[in-house]
């Protein structure tokens, strides 16, 4: 007679390196039969896969590539765990950088172009600085940390704190960083802006 012992085949599934998180989703259901957890499990598991994904094999540390491979959706997904790179830095009329630049005790006040211009700029920022990215992330304890890069093309205008006046065709950027290990990438983007030099 042909027995199959459910438990242990699907608790070595669970477990193991190697099985997809499909598989351990439905061994978990089978194993413990709780079809009631099967959203919170799943999603743990999806989660965990994800974060996983994005892990040197091995090492457990941040990859670059992974930090060069963002979306388009960074700064919308960003803006949603409190960054503030599309609410005060993109499309801003030359007033409103004066004024911000005045009023708000700033060096400087910065607007990307369009939101177009920004996803571009913060991606570009973030695969040039990929590398840096990662090693801080992976060799520091530091909590927060900018990085600065160059572009061939304008990305914005600025106002500086003691001016009435806008600089226009600004070619550097800006993304300040917080270490967050809840987020697949390791970190959020707090802000990026285009920097007057």
């Amino acid at each position: 007679m042909f027995t199959f012992d459910f438990f242990t085949e699907d608790l070595a599934t669970l477990i193991s390196h190697e099985s997809i998180v499909n598989e351990k989703l439905a061994a978990d259901v089978f194993t413990f039969g709780k079809p009631l957890k099967i959203v919170d499990s799943g999603h743990d598991l999806l989660k965990a896969g994800e974060k996983a994904k994005n892990l040197d094999k091995g090492t457990g540390k941040v990859s670059p590539d992974i930090i060069r491979k963002v979306d388009n959706d960074i700064l919308d997904r960003m803006e949603t765990v409190g960054g503030h790179t599309l609410e005060r830095h993109v499309g801003k009329t030359n007033d409103e950088l004066i004024k911000r630049a005045i009023q708000e005790n700033v060096e400087a006040a910065t607007s990307f172009t369009d939101k177009s211009t920004a996803i571009k700029g913060i991606q570009e920022n973030l695969r040039k600085n990929a590398d840096d990215i990662a090693e801080w992330l992976n060799e520091s304890d530091t909590g927060r940390k900018m990085f600065d890069v160059s572009h061939k093309n304008p990305i914005g205008k600025g106002a500086l704190e003691d001016k009435k006046q806008v600089i226009y065709d600004l070619t550097n950027s800006r993304v300040i960083l917080i270490r967050d290990t809840t987020n697949e990438l390791g970190f959020r983007i707090l802000t990026g802006f285009p920097v007057i030099k």
